[in-house]
């Protein structure tokens, strides 16, 4: 009752402060975070820079078709490219240079680790972002039959990355195929032929015209020698030379054999099966060790 009485009459509650006014008020505002200013990017840094990057591919089995297993087809990878050198990716078939080189420009989603291009993290960037990079990212591809459309002619191929970025229209669309046909040695008449017309070294310089398309910074080299015969090698690596030159590009050149490695005077990085290990300036796997030790006594003597 007294309780009662005290809450219902508030002459009759005891002197002295209330319960709730001991406690002092939360104060409503968030503290905010300190700012962190990001670096530009300069060209000192690494134009391409890879942490830990892993791609696995499932392996489904059973009625349901459940993942019960990964191939590990990237494990672990750390690489930098600096602007306008060379990057020389050696190792046998099967061991996922191929996989390595596209999934640094995208186009096969990590499983993890993290890709930085220009200072930017580009990992898990998706739509408009990372086609506006992709601006700056190219590809050669190592087959020239299977990498061209037997349905498009040479215009459409190469003119291709010009419509798909909005970069020219027309009559200037027509002009620059034309010009990229002239840069890379062939004739600039061959605009309305078709694939099938051409040679293997030929078909391999409309794969480069299409991948000059665009203005690139850093073009990947997927084996782009292995399927042509010897006399045609020398000059699509002579062609490949001549462009870095003229355009200042940055190369990841993918090969399977040291020769050609060497022979362009490569900053060499081997690999074995998963490319498991860090990639260093100058890294030998078990499988290549001898082989990097033999060629490197032979180029001193």
């Amino acid at each position: 009752m007294r309780s009662r009485a005290c809450s219902s009459a508030p002459w009759l509650r005891p002197p002295g402060p209330r319960l709730g006014e001991l406690i002092p008020e939360r104060s409503t505002k968030v503290r905010e975070a300190p700012v962190q200013l990001k670096r530009a990017w300069t060209t000192s840094d690494p134009l391409v820079s890879v942490r830990g990057l892993k791609t696995w591919f499932p392996v489904a089995s059973g009625v349901l078709q459940r993942t019960t297993a990964h191939v590990h087809a990237v494990d672990g990878v750390d690489l930098d490219i600096k602007k306008g050198e060379t990057l020389g990716l050696v190792g046998e078939s099967g061991c996922g240079k191929s996989t390595l080189g596209r999934t640094i420009i995208r186009l096969l989603d990590p499983t993890a680790g993290t890709i930085q291009f220009k200072g930017e993290d580009i990992t898990h960037q998706r739509g408009a972002a990372l086609r506006a990079h992709r601006r700056d990212m190219a590809m050669i591809f190592q087959d020239p039959y299977a990498s061209l459309d037997p349905r498009q002619t040479v215009g459409d191929i190469v003119g291709e990355p010009l419509d798909i970025h909005h970069l020219a229209s027309g009559p200037s669309r027509r002009e620059r195929i034309r010009e990229l046909l002239d840069v890379v040695g062939l004739n600039p008449g061959f605009v309305d032929r078709y694939p099938h017309e051409f040679s293997g070294g030929q078909r391999q310089r409309i794969g480069i015209a299409r991948a000059l398309a665009v203005d690139p910074t850093f073009i990947v080299c997927d084996e782009p020698i292995s399927a042509l015969d010897v006399s045609i090698q020398a000059q699509i690596i002579n062609l490949l030379e001549k462009l870095q030159s003229k355009f200042d590009l940055t190369y990841l050149f993918i090969a399977h054999d040291l020769s050609s490695a060497r022979s362009w005077r490569l900053r060499p990085v081997s690999s074995s099966t998963g490319v498991r290990a860090t990639l260093t300036r100058v890294l030998c796997f078990r499988r290549f060790r001898s082989l990097i030790r033999s060629s490197s006594e032979r180029g001193s003597a």
